[in-house]
């Protein structure tokens, strides 16, 4: 028998459906968007009027902003923005500014003036659009940039907000407008802006702070600005003269309509007469022959050029040789002397050359025409032996100089020696004895003999030929002593 097949409930396969369908639908829901991060950097460009071509590009860091463009805000001052106003009054454009006010906080930062003039700045009828890494982005004018009413400011890219610099600032780099009194209202924008570049929250209210963008990323310049197109060359240097095998770097640099230079351009070059020298593809000139070329630079349709001039190599000149003076005289000095035998006399020659200039590191050998008279030696010093007459002679390169001596018979005086004068000396008397009355001697020895040393008499000494005053003394002394000797003998 066959087994019956269960039947499944309705409700449960109605139950299954809509979970599929759920599950489908689910799975169709957009992903939510990430959260978008601080930047450090913003990239500025500026395109043509067909906001395609790009005349010009530059990214900047906030610590290069901060080190070399002026810095706004002090870090102190707080800014603020006014949000939408739903409830009336004070109404949506609220002219005192007083309701949904957003605090930006203390904030410093660049101008975004300041930085469209790094990629060549902006002209009126241009536009700016500031674009946050998130893709929110803002347009504003000419004027909103460059001549900003005082309601306004300056609209600041900010990088630092209440002690921390991005990428600790949360909300930076952000768009705040420098007003006057610190507040952009909503009036404000209203007055300042024309109603292209005002922000409005869901269509119906306005709102300042909508201005502020956060996260910015990119300040793009929309100029006026037709494309470029390539309009001229310019070759430098613009002239060059060489010496045969001499050699010449040329450049050259492309311009458009408006004189900007335009890059990327490839260049062919040529010389009009590769006789005179040749140029490679990158512009390197080599002279080989002397005469004229022009070196052209070609590119993009237009040229520039270049004159070469190539000179021969100048013959060097043959150095004339400095002459060897010729030696032509000699003096010698004292040209005259008269000496004593046993004498001498320092000569000194002199060279001089045909100018009458004096000649330096002459050797002169000197000799003595009368050797038994006096003889000369190799420093021309003259020593005098006999009377006589001599000629000295200094010779050097075969020319002689001559001087004249005579030596007299005259000896030198001796020195004289100075002869000892001996005085005589006076004997000291003898001491007066005196002997008691009561004593007797028993014996007495004779005094020792008294021998006066010899005088030696001389024509020069004092009292020759009679006896002075000291020989009489001396006699007189001797009798004294001969009578005291005999009065003790008794």
């Amino acid at each position: 028998m066959k087994r019956a097949t269960p039947a499944i409930p309705v409700q449960l396969l109605l139950c299954i459906g809509i979970a599929l369908l759920l599950s489908i639908s689910i799975s169709m829901l957009p992903l939510p968007a990430q959260a978008a991060e601080p930047t450090t950097a913003v990239r500025v460009v500026k395109y043509a009027s067909d906001e395609t071509t790009v005349l010009n590009e530059m990214t900047v860091t906030y610590g290069w902003m901060e080190t070399n463009l002026p810095v706004y805000g002090d870090g102190a001052t707080r800014y603020f923005h006014q949000g939408p106003i739903f409830d009336s009054p004070p109404g949506p454009w609220d002219e005192n500014e007083t309701a949904n006010l957003k605090d930006k906080g203390a904030v410093k930062g660049t101008d975004v003036r300041d930085l469209c003039d790094l990629v060549g700045g902006m002209s009126s009828g241009d536009e700016i659009k500031i674009r946050a890494s998130d893709g929110f982005s803002k347009r504003f004018g000419y004027e909103n940039v460059y001549d900003p009413p005082s309601g306004q400011g300056p609209i600041v890219l900010c990088w630092y907000k209440d002690g921390t610099y991005v990428p600790d600032y949360d909300d930076g780099m952000q768009i705040i407008f420098f007003a006057d009194d610190h507040i952009f209202g909503n009036r404000d924008m209203h007055e300042c802006m024309a109603s292209k570049y005002r922000y409005n929250y869901s269509s119906d209210y306005p709102s300042a702070n909508g201005l502020s963008v956060r996260y910015v990323s990119d300040i793009v310049v929309y100029s006026t600005m037709e494309p470029p197109e390539l309009h001229t060359m310019e070759v430098s240097p613009a002239s060059a003269t060489l010496d045969i095998g001499g050699e010449q770097q040329f450049a050259g640099t492309t311009y458009d309509q408006h004189g900007n230079e335009i890059t990327g351009i490839a260049l062919t070059w040529t010389s009009s007469s590769e006789t005179v020298g040749t140029v490679d593809e990158t512009g390197f000139f080599t002279a080989i022959s002397a005469g004229g070329t022009v070196v052209t630079a070609e590119g993009g349709g237009v040229t520039g050029t270049a004159g070469v001039t190539v000179e021969s190599l100048a013959a060097t000149p043959t150095p004339t040789p400095t002459p060897t003076p010729v030696l032509t005289t000699i003096t010698v000095s004292p040209v005259r002397a008269t000496l004593n035998v046993g004498e001498t006399q320092q000569f000194t020659a002199a060279a001089y050359d045909p100018d009458n200039r004096d000649m330096s590191g002459v050797d002169f050998a000197w000799t003595s025409g009368n050797e038994t008279v006096g003889t000369v030696n190799r420093a021309g010093v003259f020593a005098a032996i006999s009377a006589g007459e001599a000629v000295v002679r200094a010779r050097a390169g075969g020319v002689t100089g001559v001087a004249d001596v005579i030596v007299t018979g005259l000896e030198p005086a001796p020195t004289e020696t100075p002869t000892a004068v001996l005085s005589t000396p006076t004997p000291a008397p003898a001491p007066a004895e005196t002997s008691p009355a009561y004593e007797t001697p028993t014996s007495v020895a004779p005094p020792p003999s008294v021998t006066p040393p010899a005088l030696k008499a001389t024509p020069e000494s004092t009292g020759f030929g009679s006896p002075g005053s000291g020989g009489v003394l001396a006699i007189l002394g001797m009798l004294v002593v001969a009578y005291v000797v005999r009065r003790r003998g008794a």
